[in-house]
């Protein structure tokens, strides 16, 4: 079963109440009320941080004629410039990580290399004092060649010294002669000790080396990381404007020709399905950890969570579970806001179902989930059915109908009209996340969040 919520609109659309989810939308007061659609509240900029409100723009009809619906403005490219920041931060965390364990490496080489030195110069040790045993050796048995018997060499002498006297000689050259034999021999074994520890620790230096060198490539991929993140700001920040949502009037969600051209098979990566602007990926690492995460939902939720389980345990589940399937959670959090008016709704009390899953206009709820980790999961796994042709899942579908329009939405915004028929879908979520970032900013850093430009583009007439 393919699940597509085009139909449904989300929870505050359907029933027309603004629902205040962190403030008020300002801009709304300026159009006449039978041109606004209820639309999701966002929370309160924290300081330093930019405006709020899903920003719309309306050019002034003609005399006589009704004012166009209003046309939701696109954060995204604000949020690029966010997201570039952070990605610098991290780029600037890996690069320091990887350059101390660089020096780790390189720490861990030279040891390595003055062991094989300690233990080249302990073989050429064991190897003199073998030569030297040998040399006695040899010099002792030219002795008793020469002075056989003891040194005695006529009858007469033999007869004097005595027979207790020569086998006493005997003995003591026999004693002699077998402890520098000994002593050759354990130069010898000391040799063989000595020639193994020299090839281990060569083969340890070898080791050290190739960590070394795979270090040092780790380093310059963090440092290139760095610089590409650098680049992608200077981007960001030289196209950040305010631009009308709009979606590519030639997509039709499907994977066609073009898409395959590009490579958008199978695992679809980012397709120019929203003339040419930037959007973010669903697919992706969150930038929020667990306890951030509900940090910022702490400090800006205007009303109790309704759902049965704690704001901080939702938080955890969503960058874990997005995680576990390569997405953003952090950013489905958001959209769960935006669902749920702050988990406050009757699918959100009743059903554990935090994204309007199934529940369409004339439904009277969403499906029912059996826990809220089990929402959450579900969640996410209904999002990752909207990204990839063939999702792989890292858990068991938690219902076997969460298949939606497969491969059709690469970035949040393409899920506007898909997953909901409102008006900007898309760009409320961003909306909602890009205050989550600016939050995040200045938590990290101390300083205030880079400005949002002002609304410079118009509405086609």
């Amino acid at each position: 079963m393919t699940l597509t919520l085009v139909h449904r609109s989300p929870w505050w659309a359907r029933r027309l109440i603004p629902v205040v989810v962190l403030s008020v939308l300002a801009v709304l007061a300026a159009v006449p009320a039978s041109a606004q659609e209820a639309e999701p509240a966002v929370p309160e900029p924290p300081p330093g941080g930019s405006p709020v409100g899903p920003t719309e723009l309306t050019e002034e009809p003609p005399p006589g004629e009704p004012p166009p619906a209003p046309m939701p403005l696109d954060p995204s490219p604000h949020v690029r410039v966010l997201v570039a920041h952070f990605a610098i931060f991290d780029a600037r965390d890996g690069l320091a990580l990887e350059q101390l364990r660089h020096a780790d490496a390189r720490a861990k080489f030279v040891e390595a290399e003055q062991a094989a030195v300690d233990a080249q110069l302990r073989l050429e040790s064991e190897q003199a004092s073998l030569d030297a045993a040998r040399t006695n050796l040899r010099e002792f048995s030219i002795g008793l060649f020469i002075h056989a018997n003891g040194g005695i060499t006529t009858d007469t002498e033999i007869d004097e010294f005595g027979e207790f006297e020569q086998r006493k000689a005997k003995q003591l050259t026999d004693t002699v002669r077998d402890h520098r034999l000994t002593m050759v021999e354990e130069a010898k074994d000391r040799i063989t000790a000595a020639s193994l520890n020299l090839d281990v620790a060569r083969q340890d230096a070898a080791r050290a080396n190739e960590v070394l060198v795979d270090h040092e490539r780790r380093v310059a991929d963090a440092a290139q990381r760095l610089r590409d993140a650098e680049q992608e700001l200077r981007t960001a920040q030289r196209e950040d404007e305010l631009v009308p949502f709009e979606r590519d009037p030639d997509d039709d969600g499907e994977l066609d020709d073009r898409d395959r051209e590009r490579g958008h098979d199978g695992k679809l990566a980012v397709a120019d399905r929203s003339l040419g602007r930037w959007e973010l990926r669903i697919e992706g690492q969150s930038i929020f950890t667990p306890d951030e995460l509900a940090a910022w939902f702490a400090t800006f939720q205007v009303m109790p969570t309704r759902s049965s389980a704690p704001a901080a345990d939702l938080a955890r589940w969503f960058i874990e579970e997005g995680g576990v399937e390569g997405l953003r959670g952090d950013v489905a959090f958001a959209q769960a806001i935006l669902e749920t008016g702050s988990f406050t709704n009757l699918d959100t009390i009743n059903h554990n179902n935090f994204a309007g899953i199934g529940h369409c206009d004339s439904c009277p709820s969403g499906w029912h989930f059996s826990t809220p980790q089990d929402g959450v999961r579900a969640q996410v796994q209904l999002l990752k059915s909207y990204v990839y042709d063939e999702p792989d899942y890292a858990h068991d579908l938690v219902d076997q109908r969460l298949r939606g329009p497969a491969g059709c939405c690469q970035t949040w915004s393409e899920l506007s009209g898909v997953w909901a028929s409102a008006n900007g879908y898309g760009a409320h979520i961003m909306r909602i996340y890009e205050q989550m970032l600016e939050w995040l900013y200045l938590q990290r850093t101390g300083l205030p969040p880079p400005d949002r430009p002002a609304p410079t583009a118009s509405i086609p007439g």
